[in-house]
């Protein structure tokens, strides 16, 4: 009797990010290229179709080491150049946010990214409402995090780019 194996739940890709020079700046503005081109390829890969909109979404986490690389990517998100057909919506969640904000993030991804008995995340009104105010017909939801990400939470997400970090903690994630 031959062994049947299970198609594995989850796959990695490791990308190579050669520096481009000794300039601090020129090897970040590089990083972030690259990790806007992951999350666009991920995102084409795994996206899903929402009836109501007709709009193709998916929702993935960039992880990240340290709180200062959370914010500028978040901000250069918020900023960079995207394909014509791609719009998207960006959070950061990292440890030096005011708790207030931070115990109603976790609130929000806590429901937004519970998709237990077929919830889905386009269940949730504020991702409708940013579907339904979308133009483009690509939404993607990126979640900029740090390791506050891997404490305790049990998010289910489409995809993730994960910077290098310990196997320990890529497993987490």
């Amino acid at each position: 009797c031959a062994l049947e194996r299970e198609q594995p739940k989850r796959k990695a890709l490791i990308q190579v990010i050669e520096r481009l020079g000794t300039e601090r700046e020129a090897i970040e503005q590089a990083w972030f290229e690259r990790i806007v081109q992951g999350c666009i390829g991920l995102h084409r890969a795994h996206a899903e179709h929402d009836e109501a909109t007709g709009k193709h979404l998916s929702v993935g986490v960039v992880r990240v080491a340290n709180v200062d690389p959370c914010i500028k990517l978040t901000r250069y998100l918020l900023d960079c150049a995207l394909p014509e057909d791609i719009e998207i919506r960006v959070m950061a969640y990292h440890a030096r946010q005011v708790l207030l904000l931070r115990s109603e993030q976790e609130n929000h991804l806590g429901q937004v990214l519970n998709r237990k008995n077929g919830k889905k995340p386009q269940d949730h009104l504020k991702i409708k409402e940013h579907l339904q105010q979308a133009t483009q017909p690509h939404v993607i939801f990126i979640l900029v995090a740090t390791p506050v990400e891997e404490v305790g939470r049990d998010h289910d997400l489409d995809w993730a780019v994960i910077e290098p970090s310990s196997l320990r903690s890529i497993i987490q994630m």
